[in-house]
């Protein structure tokens, strides 16, 4: 197979994961645990959350792979792109999945001791964020 040959074969695959990604994105925002469902929190919406976002970490969510699956085989292609020296897709969509990931659990681990903090609106529909310090993902 020529250089040429392999380096449009490369080009396929990206654009074919682009779209990978788009519609992970989509998924990711439709089934991630952005908010409670109703407008006080309590324990038993804590761990349904954590089962999401474990799934979402390095699991799979009805049929998708985790961020991690995904990442992993994002920077495949990028080392591959570089190595034919095309375009280095930055997957930006993929990105912010794996911000709002860390995000959403700083968000959920805050409302382990619910006893113990006051919440405060953050100005989304039927949304709320607790008041407290954050704790990282281990």
């Amino acid at each position: 197979m020529s250089a040429c040959t392999q380096a449009i074969e490369i080009r396929r695959k990206s654009d074919a994961f682009s779209e990978r990604v788009e519609d992970f994105r989509k998924f990711f925002l439709k089934k991630a645990p952005f908010g409670v469902p109703v407008p006080e929190l309590k324990l038993e919406h804590v761990k349904p959350a954590y089962a999401i976002l474990d799934a979402f970490h390095h699991g799979s969510v009805e049929d998708y792979p985790s961020v991690t699956q995904i990442t992993a085989e994002s920077k495949q292609l990028q080392e591959a792109q570089e190595l034919f020296e095309l375009y280095q897709s930055d997957y930006i969509m993929l990105q912010r999945c794996s911000e709002e990931l860390l995000y959403l659990k700083s968000l959920w681990d805050m409302g382990e001791p619910l006893n113990q903090h006051t919440w405060i609106p953050n100005g989304l529909a039927r949304t709320h964020v607790l008041a407290c310090p954050m704790r990282l993902w281990p």
